[in-house]
């Protein structure tokens, strides 16, 4: 058992870390934004150890306060965004929100920091392998702020090893699953599809994990990981012509038909980009999305499942919960009212957990 803090706790990712330290019988003391606190699911708001404190990374104030007498710290809250009309703002929470939440652990005396950044400040190659760790890539090679506020905040955490903090960065794939409350960019991808506003698809590929494989590797790197080192807490590779084939297989609805070429949708991120700057809204095509869309995004976790133990279930069993969550919560409704009963029929308990990656 373990006093930890985490951030985040109320996102896609962290909500589900939260869970799985909650069940662990951890104490977990968890930084919520104000008024944030209604998105923990029932089960944890009611655990005994968990204690929710206000505040965020813009407020730097009691920082090391909230963090007196924690072992362990999971950074995961950011700026998760594709588009961003004033991009200052996600540099101002990605990066020096978690310098301030570095130097405030180094002078609680806090143990030791797993930092969530993404796989993609790696590089991906246009030759189809699966990118590992060991696929660095500059600053100056990357396009879009998110991905740059992330590299930098990476390398930030891992200079504090050198002031006496032991940091594990882990570097989630693309997680789906249940409660993707916001939802993420790949849910809202799937929510498209579920309301039939996916004429077309890209020759791309990502690599998908169930959101709760990726939380137990998280407390594995907390466990386990080598301090100064990454690890990719990913799943399967799938093309997303297959991915939209298994949601349709799944949901009855009719897949996209037809390939399109990455360089037509450049003009249509422009005329969306320059329209969500005008209406302050957010363009369903934004530049960023455009530029992962040309390679298949293909990662590889082996060195999480040797040097962790880590392992990921079933990607279908995932997205059918996915689908379910979307379905049960009202973000879409589905094409017969039998489809819940049946989607729920296919979830075997054995499903959940079983190791897909041997």
């Amino acid at each position: 058992m373990a006093n930890v803090f985490i951030t985040g706790a109320t996102g896609f990712i962290g909500g589900s870390v939260l869970r799985e330290l909650l069940d662990s019988g951890d104490h977990v003391r968890a930084l919520v934004r104000p008024g944030s606190e209604l998105n923990l699911s029932d089960d944890c708001r009611g655990a005994e150890n968990l204690e929710v404190v206000e505040g965020d990374l813009l407020n730097s104030s009691r920082f090391q306060e909230k963090l007196e007498g924690c072992e362990i710290l999971y950074h995961i809250a950011g700026r998760y965004s594709l588009w961003n009309p004033d991009p200052s703002e996600i540099y101002e929470v990605n990066v020096e929100g978690t310098r301030r939440l570095l130097d405030a652990a180094l002078e609680s005396q806090v143990r030791r920091v797993v930092h969530t950044t993404t796989v993609g400040t790696l590089r991906v190659t246009p030759d189809l392998s699966s990118t590992s760790e060991a696929d660095l890539v500059d600053l100056t090679d990357l396009r879009g702020h998110y991905k740059r506020s992330k590299w930098q905040s990476e390398h930030l955490t891992l200079s504090y090893q050198e002031r006496g903090l032991e940091v594990v960065v882990v570097q989630p794939s693309v997680p789906i699953g249940e409660r993707d409350i916001k939802p993420t960019p790949t849910g809202e991808m799937i929510l498209e599809f579920l309301k039939g506003r996916v004429p077309a698809y890209t020759d791309t590929g990502l690599n998908l994990v169930p959101v709760e494989d990726c939380a137990r590797g998280h407390l594995l790197a907390a466990q386990r990981g080598r301090s100064g080192e990454r690890y990719i807490l990913g799943g399967e590779n799938i093309e997303l012509k297959a991915l939209y084939q298994i949601l349709s297989e799944l949901t009855g609805i009719s897949p996209p038909r037809w390939r399109m070429p990455c360089w037509l949708l450049a003009p249509i991120a422009e005329v969306e980009g320059a329209w969500a700057r005008r209406r302050g809204s957010i363009p369903r095509v934004p530049w960023e999305a455009i530029e992962m869309a040309k390679y298949k995004m293909f990662f590889s976790s082996e060195k999480a499942k040797k040097e962790l133990g880590y392992t990921w279930g079933d990607i279908r069993t995932a997205l059918i919960r996915s689908v379910l969550w979307f379905y049960k919560n009202g973000y879409a409704k589905p094409l017969d009212e039998g489809k819940i009963d049946y989607l729920s029929s296919l979830i075997q308990p054995s499903d959940l957990y079983c190791d897909a990656s041997s």
